[in-house]
């Protein structure tokens, strides 16, 4: 195509753009075919022969790639949009240009748009919420890093095959296609989705993201646009001047604080709209959790929004006065459940146990049931048990805390078991403390005897929401009031087994595993004991301590016992979702027990880890990154989320970065024996041998012994580098060592490919399938694993294991 002569500015606008077609290469691209056209440019579906995969490339359409404005606003934008990576956002690999013509290269995902799949069938509510959650999810990550999309509206929304929503064409609409008010994709936004400031010409923030989105959310309830009209100009005037009719009108028997959140969303004045999207992104899960648990009563006109009541006035005359009536008799009160402050950051620290060492146990206990209890409480961020727990008789200032655990404030206590009278008694003295300037905001003393504490736990839970002026909505005071057991002697066994467990040593694990049984003995209908257990054989499948067909078929027993009991319990769905990934492969069912984990309990740091790392056996790695840096916020010094996260990068082909994050984690824990031997594969792949048999030597001192795992990466080492012998005899260990310990078949299969000894490999891969070991889930996206993807028995492997 060639542009019309133009040379005004010394631009010569004569230049001709080579016609894009199939099989012409961009870059490393290849194009397969063209997929979209419109105003916003053309869209190619090509292979990066690089990475092995489909993208989409976007164009800059040609009339706008002599415009250097243009093209300097669109590099800017794009640039922008690359920063993002999230799993509900469409990522953005690279911003490039050819022949003269800018484009975005940008993950593909198999789907539809969000007007395409919901114009075929109306959506039940619940999938509804579970669509604007993911969406909100993304737009607040978007503007967290100070982008915003300025055209959300259904054809930019993508569903994919497993229904997640991506957002698509992120910061596009604001520099692309026309300046008139009333062209759709102009850098004005949507007709009909744009917010009153946009249609007023006035300058916008992320605010007018969620006005659309709010849009979005009627059209999907009502299937109407509430401000559709006769003509784009009586379009643009009811978005600045007219109120939207109440869902009920359309849709009846939507659940109590959807009209209200669609209200707020709608707001004309960005002041008394959601100022942020975490606050939506609450009410929204908030109402979609009450539905679940079946406690979310119906409402059609008993909440009613200023929409609501402007049709009622239209309407019926009686309801007018009925409600006057009732406003003269009692103040209005806006819904709680969307007039939610922001959330506020909290770290619950160990309370001191000021009695004999061998009560030690029960303070970590009690200070782990308060936390789990504001953990559930929407309106609050709690940093999660590991992260805290590093700061038991600390001698660092709250200050110095709470900056790097990025919180506001801090609550902390001492506990004192007193057993010296005629009946046991408990003494608890908890402050919560603004770390800003050391100020108390509540402080209390309890001496209750012990057969109290589960009501004195939750009576500390709200005290400290109330301190926070934190509302309580929905359900979320039953949670605080949730008790678990009302057997002492079976909570204080399971506090005890829980203490154990997280030592995550062999030693602890066994004593874990006993109390948690005990606990059963006491109360058989105990269902966070059943996760206890659950969680044992989980560990000891993980860590190979128990052959894998012998730990997870009892990990799930137990998980479904718990959930037999509980079925809102996040842990025992969690742990169903581990063994659903490693040991049965059933992917869908463990995609989906994770994401209710998660639902259930946002705060679960646990659910969120084990989760990326499913993301990341299933060769989605911006997702598991993206669910990885949740799980870091949520307990900043895990050294097992940091190192899954930096495994995360491996496997997605960042080893750089991989290499650095291994160093972040080995910097604030030098003796995690695991980062040591993981680090080691990293340095292999860019050849390092000398580094990474160093850290194996690291790993092996720490752990007094060279355990099986730490066999198996020292004959890698030694095979991939060339010493064939010292492989060798490595193999003979590990085979004579399988005859007292298990020994992962997948382990020796990968010696066996550093040798390049193929047949060995698929032996032992064979053998590894047959054992279900936990590292054959990994097996599309090793890279230690790339010599043998082009013989016809990996690919049999992947499809047995349904990852082809």
């Amino acid at each position: 195509m060639v542009i019309p002569e133009n040379r005004e500015n010394g631009m010569d606008n004569t230049r001709s753009y080579i016609p894009i077609s199939k099989g012409i290469m961009i870059s490393h691209y290849k194009i397969i075919e063209k997929i979209g056209a419109g105003g916003m440019g053309e869209v190619y579906l090509a292979l990066d022969t690089k990475l092995n995969r489909k993208v989409a490339l976007k164009f800059l359409p040609p009339h706008l790639c002599q415009d250097e404005d243009c093209r300097k606003r669109f590099k800017r934008e794009a640039q922008a949009a690359a920063k993002l990576d999230h799993p509900n956002i469409i990522h953005v690999y690279e911003v490039s240009e050819f022949k003269g013509r800018p484009y975005f290269a940008m993950q593909h995902v198999e789907g539809r748009s969000l007007r395409d799949f919901a114009s075929e069938k109306e959506l039940p509510v619940e999938q509804i919420l579970e669509l604007g959650i993911q969406i909100c999810e993304g737009l607040n990550d978007a503007h967290e890093k100070g982008v915003t999309h300025r055209d959300i509206k259904p054809s930019n929304i993508i569903v994919d095959s497993h229904g997640r929503a991506k957002v698509v064409d992120f910061g596009l609409a604001s520099v692309i296609g026309s300046d008139q008010l009333t062209k759709t994709g102009s850098s004005l936004g949507t007709i009909g989705y744009m917010s009153p400031e946009q249609v007023q010409g006035k300058e916008i923030d992320h605010r007018s993201d969620l006005f659309s989105l709010g849009v979005v959310l009627y059209e999907l309830i009502t299937k109407q646009n509430p401000f559709k009209r006769d003509s784009e100009a009586a379009t643009l005037k009811a978005v600045s001047d007219d109120l939207p009719e109440p869902l009920a009108r359309f849709k009846s028997g939507l659940p109590n604080g959807l009209q209200a959140i669609v209200d707020k969303a709608l707001e004309k004045d960005v002041k008394t709209r959601y100022q942020h999207a975490d606050g939506m992104l609450s009410d929204l899960m908030r109402v979609k959790r009450s539905l679940d648990s079946g406690q979310s009563a119906v409402s059609v006109s008993s909440r009613m929004g200023r929409s609501s009541r402007a049709w009622w006035v239209a309407g019926a005359l009686v309801v007018v006065a009925a409600v006057i009536v009732l406003m003269l008799t009692k103040p209005w009160v806006p819904d709680t459940a969307t007039y939610q402050p922001e959330k506020i950051m909290l770290a619950v620290l160990p309370f001191e146990n000021l009695g004999v060492s061998e009560d030690e146990y029960f303070a970590d206990g009690i200070t782990e049931e308060i936390l789990i209890d504001l953990a559930q409480l929407s309106g609050l961020g709690v940093i999660s048990r590991t992260s805290a727990m590093r700061y038991k008789k600390t001698e660092k200032n709250l200050r110095e805390i709470g900056a790097e655990l990025g919180v506001d404030y801090v609550l902390e206590g001492t506990i004192r078991w007193d057993n010296t009278g005629d009946e046991s008694r408990v003494r608890i003295y908890t402050q919560l403390i603004r770390v800003d300037d050391d100020v108390h905001l509540w402080a209390e003393r309890y001496d209750a005897v012990i057969e109290d504490i589960f009501g004195l736990q939750s009576t500390i839970a709200g005290k400290v929401a109330e301190a926070l002026r934190v509302n309580l909505v929905g359900n979320e005071k039953d949670l605080l009031l949730k008790r678990h057991t009302e057997n002492l002697e079976a909570y204080n066994l399971y506090l005890k087994g829980r203490h154990f467990w997280n030592k995550r040593t062999e030693e602890g694990l066994q004593k874990s595993l006993a109390y948690f049984q005990q606990a059963i003995e006491k109360d058989s209908a105990y269902a966070l004991a059943y996760a206890g257990i659950a969680d044992y054989y989980n560990m000891l499948g993980w860590y190979s301590f128990l052959p894998p067909k012998m730990a997870f078929p009892k990990a799930k027993d137990a998980a479904k016992r718990a959930l037999e009991l509980d079925k809102y319990l996040a842990e025992a769905h969690t742990s169903l979702a581990h063994v659903n990934e490693y040991f049965d492969w059933d992917w869908l069912s463990a995609e989906k027990e994770y994401r209710r984990a998660i639902e259930l309990n946002p705060g679960y740091a646990t659910a969120h880890q084990w989760y990326a790392e499913f993301l990341s056996a299933m060769g989605r790695p911006e997702e598991a990154i993206a669910v990885g840096k949740r799980a870091r916020e949520l307990d900043p010094f895990s050294p097992v989320i940091g190192t899954n996260l930096a495994g995360f990068f491996f496997v997605g082909g960042q080893i750089d970065r991989a290499i650095e994050q291994y160093k972040n984690v080995l910097e604030m824990e030098p003796d995690f024996v695991i980062a040591h031997v993981f680090i080691a594969y990293a340095y292999v792949l860019k050849g390092a041998y000398q580094e990474a048999i160093a850290e194996v030597q690291k790993a092996i001192d720490l752990s007094g012994r060279d355990t099986p795992r730490i066999l198996i990466t020292r004959g890698y080492i030694y095979a991939i580098s060339g010493e064939e012998d010292k492989a060798e005899q490595i193999l003979d260990e590990l085979k004579e060592l399988s005859k007292q310990t298990y020994v992962s078949s997948w382990g020796i299969a990968l010696i066996h490919v550093g040798l390049n000894q193929k047949d060995l490999a698929f032996e032992w891969l064979e053998k590894a399938y047959e054992e279900r070991d936990v590292w054959l889930i990994y097996l599309r996206v090793i890279p230690m694993l790339d010599s043998l993807r082009p013989d016809p028995r990996f690919e049999a492997l992947l499809k047995k294991m349904g990852l082809e």
